[in-house]
């Protein structure tokens, strides 16, 4: 591991020498530019705005929300409720729409905040570009698109046609497959880019997965557990132990089957919010819907981007929880993930 950690560090000092770019501190990447952590403001970390028809929306018609009208006017429901930002969990060659998640931002408000990196395998293409990648060319591409800007028209091919507009998280995706040489040579890259680029790495995980597997993989890649933030363990593992676990070892959770009464009801979700909380992790939790056009209001959706400030949040005080503890879930510890 030592050996590996001081490769990691020759990597990263070779990276940001001149040609490279080295991001500074106390910064926040968003797709119309910098901005401090505290201007976040209330924020929905995970979430999925602008998705083209793709692999994804061919698996299941509600992965895609590729009307700009509709999802500005989705963000604007959110704004008018006293939201601020979103994270854009879509990452590239799956279906990301960089360009209109940038126009959507500029007209609605709100400040997005979108990814690179890489989902679940069933959402790209048989034998798709990016698993061919090398680790040095992978940790390459995503930090370009965090220093430099997001690659357009990736679906299918590596088109290099580039935006302006720069993702400011890396996305990575946990399986039930675990890691194989290709998820390891992709983790590996995906740590390298949010240690190089200081970013949050956020991790979906599917059920059966092994998240506790993974964060020690990272640690040998050398990436700080408060740089992880594993996604929806609150319907993956939901007995509460794994969350617990990765908690005390340093990393977020993000909670987000809300309103997503498939899985579970709203009541039940809480439970086990408090249940993280009564354990003493209430810094390192973060809230967020993870929509689909099924749960947009402006796409004929059941709840809208505002169900966690005009529902949720009201349902969470009144089963106890106070102003003090959603402020910080809300506000504060999003401001601290990508401070740190």
């Amino acid at each position: 591991r030592r050996q590996r950690q001081m490769c990691i560090r020759d990597r990263i000092r070779s990276f940001l020498t001149p040609g490279g770019t080295d991001m500074p501190a106390e910064k926040v990447t968003t797709v119309l530019g910098e901005i401090s952590p505290e201007a976040l403001g209330f924020c929905q970390m995970h979430e999925h705005i602008m998705l083209r028809k793709g692999v994804p929306a061919s698996l299941d018609p509600a992965l895609m929300a590729d009307d700009i009208e509709k999802s500005t006017q989705e963000l604007s429901l959110l704004r008018a409720a006293g939201g601020c930002t979103v994270v854009d969990a879509q990452p590239i060659g799956c279906g990301r729409m960089a360009a209109e998640l940038a126009e959507a931002s500029r007209r609605s408000g709100i400040t997005v905040i979108a990814s690179t990196g890489f989902h679940v395998r069933r959402f790209y293409p048989s034998e798709h570009w990016l698993f061919d990648m090398t680790e040095t060319d992978l940790e390459k591409l995503f930090c370009r698109e965090i220093t430099d800007g997001m690659y357009e028209n990736c679906d299918l091919v590596f088109s290099g046609e580039a935006t302006k507009h720069r993702a400011g998280i890396v996305k990575a995706a946990l399986e039930e497959r675990g890691l194989g040489k290709t998820e390891r040579k992709l983790f590996a890259a995906a740590a390298f880019a949010a240690r190089c680029c200081n970013v949050p790495l956020m991790i979906h995980t599917d059920r059966d997965s092994n998240p506790l597997e993974l964060m020690d993989y990272l640690l040998s890649c050398d990436l700080p557990p408060e740089q992880m933030i594993f996604c929806h363990l609150d319907r993956t593992m939901p007995n509460g132990n794994v969350a617990k676990t990765l908690c005390a070892e340093g990393a977020y959770l993000e909670y987000d089957t809300i309103g997503r009464f498939k899985y579970h009801s709203d009541k039940e979700e809480i439970r086990r919010i408090e249940e993280i909380l009564d354990a003493g992790w209430v810094k390192r939790l973060l809230l967020s819907l993870d929509t689909t056009n099924r749960r947009m209001l402006s796409y004929g959706g059941d709840i809208g981007l505002n169900y966690l400030l005009q529902t949720f949040l009201p349902a969470m005080h009144n089963s106890g929880i106070s102003e003090a503890v959603l402020e910080r879930i809300m506000r504060k510890n999003p401001k601290e993930v990508f401070g740190s």
